[in-house]
């Protein structure tokens, strides 16, 4: 996984600002929170900084980011889903990549999208709610 931002070489604490505090804002919603990258270090980073901490001993639960929490965030970044996920009712999965995404399957994969479906099958074959759609090289035709 491509972190987009460097990572700092300060110890960070609530009232940092910059790149460093978006790189740490990013990694923590990498490891379940939910801050806008903006980089602020305000309080629902604290919260989510001292959390983590929390949930990560032996990290000194103290809401500053230095060597040892970084490297914690680090370390628990996921690089690759090798599992299925069931994704139910009401629930949502966001798949963020800075240059793209590849989803492999074995026979077919289903995107819906309010009530659109689209479906690509193992034998080339795309179906946008229903309509064969065949793309062979730049030619687009509907079947």
């Amino acid at each position: 996984m491509s972190i987009p931002y460097l990572e700092p070489t300060i110890n960070l604490k609530q009232g940092s600002k910059g790149d460093g505090v978006r790189w740490l804002q990013w990694s923590l919603n990498q490891n379940g929170a939910n801050l806008a990258v903006d980089g602020d270090f305000g309080k629902l980073t604290n919260e989510a900084v001292l959390k983590f901490q929390k949930d990560n001993p032996p990290l000194k639960i103290d809401g500053i980011v230095g060597p040892l929490t970084r490297e914690k965030l680090k370390s628990k970044l996921k690089t690759e889903i090798s599992e299925e996920i069931d994704i139910r009712a009401g629930q949502n999965i966001t798949l963020m990549a800075q240059d793209s995404i590849t989803l492999m399957a074995h026979r077919s994969i289903t995107l819906v999208v309010g009530g659109s479906t689209l479906i690509m099958d193992a034998d080339g074959t795309i179906k946008l709610d229903g309509n064969n759609i065949i793309l062979r090289g730049k030619t687009i035709k509907e079947n």
